[in-house]
């Protein structure tokens, strides 16, 4: 619904964000505290029940660019029903009432219902408001898609200070991810030595000597971070300039066979995006080789028509690495034919720097 008198512009809108994990669990998500697992840039300043950050009465303020800060009041909080209300005022903007019901949705998962209640305050705030009320379903994909990514598979929020921040992916471990430069030399031999051994289809470098080569030219040439658990090294990837800087390409990428599927990769991935945007990288790319026969790409005379084959690309059921950088929002740009031999081409994905307006 959306209202407009000759006053202000008021809108109300629900949703629903489902999440993969059970609801005692996703209910702490929706609070003050919670929400800096998953909301980049929130920080809440107390200005009653300091340090707590949960429960009803809980006063807290935040601060959005472009708007102001908003003073937060936690008017419910009931976990035994997984409900939670706040209000919060942008001073001459908006002022909005949301209510969050977390339950449980079967096999472990659970289900946030969120319903929003907004004034505009101002003129000024008007087409903010009609605007919050026209995106609130991709707002609530958004959450959707913050959850999963940062809490259920770990990934780090931007602007994590790595090398400090121990992260939780699916196990009891804390995972630290870090600047490979500055590491032990046990951890650089175990970074060529996964190089070698961490790569079976497509297959890795041919020995020690050559991997640490390759380890010693990612350093020199770009940056590199590795996912530790205390000691042991998890995997590892790396960063190398083209085009002056402009397009960073992620090269390489390698897990632990033992490790995978623990969202390692993805915290991986993000290390390396939030540092080639930082030394203003505006294009992302990387080049993913099928040598095994893995997608449709292979085996087949690609020449015959480039543009097709590409555009019909699938995997033929072995997972080939495609699918996990494409669920990351990285596009196939191009194909390198018979680039491992007769057959056996090299797949170029990239994707845009999101940047903040």
């Amino acid at each position: 619904m959306t209202a407009e008198s000759d006053n202000r512009v008021h809108i109300e809108r629900a949703g629903v964000v489902r999440m993969a994990l059970p609801a005692a669990d996703a209910f702490p998500l929706f609070n003050a505290e919670g929400e800096r697992r998953w909301v980049a840039g929130w920080v809440p300043c107390y200005l009653y029940r300091a340090g707590a950050g949960v429960g009803e009465g809980v006063v807290f303020q935040t601060t959005r660019k472009g708007v102001g800060t908003a003073t937060w009041t936690q008017t419910r909080h009931d976990p035994a029903s997984g409900g939670a209300s706040f209000v919060f005022v942008y001073p001459d903007h908006h002022t909005a009432i949301v209510d969050v019901g977390v339950t449980a949705d079967g096999n472990g998962r659970s289900r946030a219902s969120v319903r929003y209640r907004m004034t505009s305050l101002s003129p000024d705030a008007d087409d903010y408001v009609r605007a919050f009320g026209e995106a609130f379903d991709s707002y609530m994909g958004h959450w959707e898609e913050a959850i999963q990514r940062h809490v259920v598979e770990g990934v780090p929020l931007p602007g994590i200070q790595r090398g400090q921040s121990p992260l939780q992916l699916r196990s009891s471990h804390p995972l630290t991810v870090a600047d490979l430069a500055d590491q032990p030399s046990a951890i650089r031999r175990q970074a060529a030595a996964l190089l070698v051994e961490g790569f079976d289809r497509p297959k890795g470098w041919p020995d020690l000597h050559a991997a640490a080569r390759e380890l010693d030219h990612v350093l020199a040439s770009g940056f590199a971070f590795v996912a530790v658990e205390h000691d042991l090294l998890l995997g590892w990837i790396g960063g190398l300039p083209q085009y002056d800087g402009r397009v960073w390409e992620l090269h390489p990428l390698v897990v632990r066979p033992d490790r995978r599927l623990r969202g390692i990769g993805r915290a991986l991935v993000a290390a390396f995006e939030d540092e080639a945007e930082r030394r203003g990288a505006c294009t992302l790319t990387l080049g993913t080789d099928d040598d095994s026969r893995q997608t449709s790409l292979a085996g087949v005379d690609l020449y015959s028509d480039i543009p097709r084959h590409i555009a019909e690309l699938r995997d033929l059921g072995d997972r080939h690495p495609f699918l996990f950088y494409r669920r990351l929002g990285y596009t196939v740009t191009g194909v390198m034919p018979d680039a491992n031999g007769p057959g056996r081409p090299d797949i170029y994905m990239s994707r845009a720097v999101r940047r903040e307006e």
